[in-house]
């Protein structure tokens, strides 16, 4: 489908039950949204200053976001079901952090 404003999706249907959807804005941002067939959604988007994020919903109602950078620094953010994020953020220079949240209101970094 390409609409007037220069956006583009494309939907398409796997005889697996997985769908795939592409949205192209016309600011050079690509979403790319990924529907498995065990309810398992993958969400892509990048941005026109390289940055990609990755955004995955499980089927246990878990999400998991993944930011890569355009320096190279990637931060992963994950959502339980029993409301407990953690935060993992990967620098270019090698180093990581992890910041978790626990459903209590208690932060832990590592």
């Amino acid at each position: 489908r390409q609409y007037n404003d220069n956006t583009t999706t494309i939907q398409r249907q796997y005889n697996n039950n997985t769908t795939t959807i592409q949205r192209q804005y016309n600011d050079n941002t690509k979403t790319i949204q990924r529907q498995y067939n065990d309810n398992t959604t993958t969400i892509q988007r990048q941005d026109n200053n390289n940055t990609t994020t990755i955004q995955r919903q499980d089927n246990d109602n878990t999400t998991t976001i993944q930011r890569q950078y355009n320096d190279n620094t990637t931060t992963r953010q994950r959502q339980y079901n029993h409301n407990t994020t953690t935060r993992q953020r990967q620098y270019s220079d090698n180093t990581t952090k992890i910041q978790r949240q626990y459903n209590d209101n208690t932060t832990t970094i590592e």
